[in-house]
């Protein structure tokens, strides 16, 4: 009896502790994706961080091609922060959990084993405003980050001559995908097994002013919305800084309502554009102070096919400083 008890002790003490180096112990968790039919490896897949609701978490790149990799390291706290989902075309798209993980492949080699089953690739076509197919435009889960000089996000596929791709299956945890042709704009459409996306461009000018004066070196977005004054129907965005006139021109921009806005924030003693704020440390002895909210300055537009339009906005004036 106490042999048989002091065995089960001995089992339950070696499956705690390998838990605790499994998720408390290690940095990374590492993940091999293979076919669940054939066993083999599956060495071209894309892997989506989606933030989870209410979360002050956010990751860019949400999405990351792994090309010819026979494992996957995730690194352990993004388990505990996000859904992260692994899709690849002619497979079913899995939630990575960590009960779905393989105890036996862990403990025998140091990784995890998710098996993909077989499922649909997603297809669809391109097309310009003149119903044309569009060769050599990306497609996309997401868009490209409010930054300086922003990086086009890794697409989904690219379109072939005759404007078709073929895209791996998002529908669970994608909505909308987008397609984009640099000179030419962009568009978008709900995720299904057969799309159709037209990409049709117009054009906005914009003037940033303060008190009527040109303001200089300002970074600003111009958001293209597919439902007025929704900000979850966000679907483009690019950025832009401003010229010795204060001028911004986002050309080859989708039609539709559009919200051109910037945002600055009061340090020391300044107005500073956002997309400059100073995070480096301060000397030892120094305070570092952030006074007043930031000020938000926006104006929507419609933005119209093969038009520019035009607009101003008139930030506020010394005396509406902190």
């Amino acid at each position: 009896m106490r042999s048989a008890l002091f065995l089960l002790v001995t089992a339950l003490v070696v499956v705690v502790l390998c838990w605790l180096v499994k998720y408390g112990g290690v940095e990374n968790v590492t993940i091999r994706v293979l076919d669940k039919t054939t066993g083999d490896p599956i060495d071209s897949y894309w892997v989506f961080y989606h933030t989870r609701p209410h979360s002050n978490w956010r990751r860019e790149p949400e999405i990351e091609r792994m090309t010819q990799h026979l494992s996957l390291a995730i690194p352990r706290e993004d388990l505990g922060h996000f859904d992260i989902w692994l899709a690849a075309p002619g497979y079913r798209p899995q939630l990575l959990r960590p009960a779905d993980m393989s105890w036996s492949g862990w403990l025998r080699s140091g990784e995890t084993v998710l098996a993909m089953e077989p499922g649909t690739t997603l297809k669809g076509v391109v097309r310009d405003a003149a119903g044309q197919p569009v060769k050599d435009a990306a497609i996309l889960s997401e868009m490209r980050p409010a930054m300086e000089n922003p990086p086009l996000p890794e697409p989904l596929a690219r379109t072939g001559a005759d404007g078709t791709f073929e895209s791996p299956d998002v529908r669970p945890f994608i909505e909308d995908v987008k397609a984009f042709k640099e000179g030419l704009g962009a568009g978008h459409c709900a995720v299904s097994e057969a799309m159709d996306i037209s990409i049709q461009s117009g054009g906005v000018t914009c003037r940033m002013l303060e008190a009527g004066k040109p303001i200089v070196g300002l970074w600003v977005i111009a958001e293209s919305h597919a439902n007025t004054g929704q900000d979850s129907s966000r679907w483009w965005q690019a950025t832009q800084k401003t010229n010795t006139e204060g001028l911004v021109r986002f050309d080859a921009f989708p039609p539709g309502r559009t919200r051109i806005w910037t945002q600055q924030i009061y340090q020391d003693g300044a107005w500073q554009n956002y997309f400059l704020f100073d995070y480096t440390p301060k000397p030892s002895g120094s305070v570092f102070m952030l006074t007043g909210p930031p000020r938000k300055l926006e104006k929507w537009v419609n933005v119209e096919k093969d038009k520019t339009v035009a607009c101003s906005v008139d930030a506020l004036t010394d005396g509406d400083k902190p």
